[in-house]
């Protein structure tokens, strides 16, 4: 190989491997995958590229891991447009230029969910790639941009990411904090998507009679459906709060949207607490999350889940209630705080009590990558931070 030939080798396999970390990027968003594999084959052997570097792949443990697991995607009666244009690509190596189908193979390896595609198509004869790799990667592109209605690779993660970040604006306008500048409260938020939509939502209202409302929502799943979940309940609550003040009406409209808002396998997790205008009673709705504390003079209240999350089927609710003495203060918390922070040591209880320890937790989440979506919210009398 002349070194002419060889640099020019070099380049595209470059191209190719850069190519692919962006094609890699858009399937795990797309499938929400925590891995996706891309790998060739041309006939003779099977190879990926893993971090820009070209791997060989034994053709006998492909086959061991496949087995029957092959799953269809596309088939020439299913999609006539993409083969049509298939069909027209230059395959000058190919022995047959009929395109039968291409796979995609939906793989579990152990706990990770594995993409992992195979970007030749499978014909009736065989047939080898020699004069350009790239053609693999347009087939790739092909299929993302008929089902996005998108050209280019970079386009579309340029268009994936631009979107998300429009529906991110709109989904923090839903947010509402009616006491952020309250004499008499102190109220402390965080709220932290794990990537760029939230499946978390909340708000705290108050009414016109003095009474308040705090809630938070947490859609199962990441990504743009369950975002969507949470903001259409969220629109809900505040178009009812402003029409028809009062518990049981807002719980009753949640409940009653729920089998056109929720999907057949989607839960939704939340709580709603009822604040009394003088702080002398909650009622509340706990539907499968980690209990909230209430801190009533020096006693720590656990508000215990009183529902299973919410589903499309779920017709009725309970609504419990608690006295309260001498309210102090009030921490709820969606699941990303326990599920997702191992490497970061806390104490809830101590949370609760302690302002300042407190935000030094959050001040280490808020620099801390999350894996799930989190939303803390911590409600107390003005009157009670002297004494933390």
């Amino acid at each position: 190989m002349t070194i002419e030939k060889s640099r020019k080798k070099n380049i595209e396999e470059l191209i190719i491997s850069d190519n692919i970390e962006t094609v890699i990027f858009i399937l795990k968003k797309l499938f929400h995958a925590e891995n996706v594999i891309i790998w060739f084959d041309n006939g003779e052997y099977v190879w990926s590229y893993i971090q820009e570097e070209k791997i060989n792949i034994q053709r006998d443990l492909v086959s061991k891991i496949f087995g029957s697991k092959i799953t269809r995607f596309i088939v020439r009666e299913d999609d006539p447009v993409i083969f049509k244009e298939l069909e027209s690509m230059a395959f000058h190596s190919f022995d047959s230029k009929v395109i039968e189908n291409i796979l995609f193979h939906t793989l579990f390896l152990h706990d990770t969910n594995s993409i992992i595609i195979e970007c030749a198509n499978v014909s009736l004869t065989s047939y080898h790639f020699q004069n350009s790799y790239h053609d693999i990667l347009n087939i790739v592109s092909l299929y993302l941009s008929q089902n996005i209605e998108m050209i280019s690779i970079k386009e579309l993660t340029n268009y994936y990411y631009i979107e998300q970040k429009k529906a991110y604006v709109k989904q923090r306008t839903i947010l509402q904090n009616d006491l952020e500048q309250s004499k008499d409260y102190n109220v402390t938020i965080f709220y932290k998507p794990s990537d760029i939509l939230s499946g978390d939502s909340y708000s705290i209202y108050q009414t016109s009679n003095g009474d308040i409302l705090i809630y938070l929502l947490d859609a199962m799943g990441h990504g743009i459906s369950p975002s969507l979940t949470a903001y259409t309940v969220s629109a809900i609550i505040q178009q009812k709060i402003k029409t028809n003040p009062s518990f049981n009406s807002l719980i009753d409209s949640i409940i009653d949207n729920l089998q056109y808002i929720l999907t057949d396998e989607e839960q939704l997790t939340c709580g709603f607490f009822w604040f009394s205008h003088d702080l002398k009673q909650v009622d509340y709705v706990v539907a499968g999350m980690y209990a909230p504390l209430l801190l009533d003079n020096n006693k720590i209240i656990p508000i215990k889940s009183n529902n299973i999350p919410f589903m499309n089927f779920t017709f009725d609710y309970k609504i419990s209630t608690i006295q309260i003495n001498n309210f102090q203060k009030f921490f709820a918390y969606t699941d990303g705080l326990v599920e997702d922070t191992k490497d970061i040591k806390f104490d809830i209880k101590k949370m609760l009590n302690n302002d300042h320890y407190c935000n030094e937790v959050l001040g280490k989440l808020s620099t801390t990558s999350l894996d799930d979506d989190t939303t803390i919210i911590k409600f107390q009398r003005k009157k009670c931070l002297a004494n933390t």
